[in-house]
């Protein structure tokens, strides 16, 4: 791993992305791109309202909301660069100012030369559509792993312990060989199955494959099959990362539809909104 991308916005969670890029960063001497991400307001905001909503106040014209949004871009850009400025020249500010899916198709180019992208998970900050949109378009259209943190994570350790919920699909393949960086660093890996059991025409031994991959990689892993009873698969993922002391998840997202579509009914969704650790997913 060698370059970082990580993604700020102007709200209280950039802090958080920034310190565990910086975490990565110092655990790969590698080198953090920050794409600040100013959205702009779509052209239609003030001639949009309905016809039954009071008028704006006067002066009040889709110019001046752009331009007191370039404003305050402006002004984050600055206090980033002093943040910037007192760390270590290894650290780059790029700035990208257009509307939210603008923004997801910059960010997403970036990050396809980036080895990872580092935001926060949808549904926890207020702008819930702003940032599912850029992870969607980063999963779907980079190539490239996303690391996803929930919402006020301080854990400013390294990862020690990590976890990868697998079922063989392509996109935990995926996952798999984005995270290996990582997993060769961690000093306890896991590798969980949920309900595995053997069905005709199935492996005899269900994960021996992944763990020969991994082993072929120099990552020792342990095999953990766990049957979830009563409990939807991602709830029984989650329990065990907690029984194990996880300190990050691996899995693949399965995202065609969109985050938007993917976050409904999945097990993707459904982990995406109660992990308590960073989620390391590829598609």
């Amino acid at each position: 791993m060698k370059d970082i991308l990580v993604l700020a916005t102007g709200n209280a969670e950039d802090d958080v992305r920034l310190v565990y890029a910086d975490k990565l960063s110092a655990a790969f001497d590698a080198d953090v791109d920050i794409v600040l991400a100013n959205e702009l307001p779509s052209p239609s905001v003030t001639s949009a309202m309905p016809l039954a909503t009071a008028a704006p106040p006067a002066g009040i014209t889709d110019a001046a909301v752009r331009e007191a949004a370039l404003k305050a871009g402006t002004k984050y850009e600055a206090q980033i660069r002093k943040r910037v400025s007192a760390g270590n020249d290894r650290v780059t500010l790029m700035r990208v100012d257009d509307t939210a899916a603008g923004l997801a198709t910059h960010v997403a180019k970036l990050a396809r030369t980036r080895d990872i992208f580092v935001c926060t998970l949808p549904n926890r900050e207020g702008d819930h559509d702003f940032a599912g949109t850029i992870m969607d378009r980063v999963l779907t259209e980079s190539g490239r792993s996303v690391v996803g943190i929930p919402h006020g994570w301080r854990n400013a350790q390294p990862v020690r312990q990590m976890t990868i919920a697998w079922n063989g699909s392509r996109e935990c393949v995926r996952a798999v060989t984005e995270a290996m960086p990582l997993l060769k660093q961690t000093q306890d890996v896991a590798v969980l199955l949920v309900d595995q059991l053997r069905r005709a025409g199935d492996e005899s031994r269900p994960g021996a494959d992944i763990m020969l991959h991994l082993r072929r990689h120099g990552v020792e892993a342990k095999l953990v099959r766990i049957a979830k009873e009563e409990m939807k698969t991602a709830e029984a993922i989650l329990t065990e990362c907690r029984r194990l002391g996880a300190e990050m998840l691996a899995m693949g997202a399965q995202a065609e539809g969109g985050v938007l579509q993917w976050l409904k009914g999945s097990v993707s969704r459904d982990v995406v909104a109660r992990t308590e650790i960073p989620l390391l997913m590829a598609h």
